[in-house]
């Protein structure tokens, strides 16, 4: 199901010159998750960080328009500059379909010694 995921878009006012380029591109973001294949596991929604400025800030919002997604617990922003409709709902799409699972001792000796099925596995420190 949706779980906890949501794509947010944190917006500003009419001040805002960005937050004015995406409010109508983040309608077609919004039509291309809800045609993907990804769609019954993620909400989506617009912050709009003049009416409340406490969420905002809560959140760590610090500029304007910021495009995020909460995964699953983790909050992973969109950090490339090309804010057109088809690159942002593709990252999304993409961040959603990501099948990362965390793995103990047991399991990675089991998938190293599997050589029916390719797998990558990434070792690192702390929570992902």
């Amino acid at each position: 199901g949706k779980k906890g995921n949501w794509f947010i878009l944190w917006n500003a006012g009419t001040w805002c010159p960005p937050c004015n380029q995406v409010r109508e591109s983040w309608k077609k973001v919004s039509r291309n998750i809800d045609e993907s294949p990804v769609s019954s596991r993620v909400r989506i929604g617009v912050a709009d960080c003049d009416a409340d400025k406490a969420l905002c800030n809560e959140a760590g919002i610090d500029s304007y328009p910021t495009f995020e997604l909460r995964k699953e617990g983790d909050i992973i922003r969109y950090e490339d500059g090309d804010r057109r409709p088809d690159p942002v709902s593709t990252w999304a799409i993409q961040q959603l379909d990501n099948y990362a699972t965390k793995l103990d001792a047991r399991k990675v000796t089991d998938l190293s010694r599997d050589r029916t099925q390719p797998s990558v596995i990434a070792f690192a420190a702390g929570d992902w």
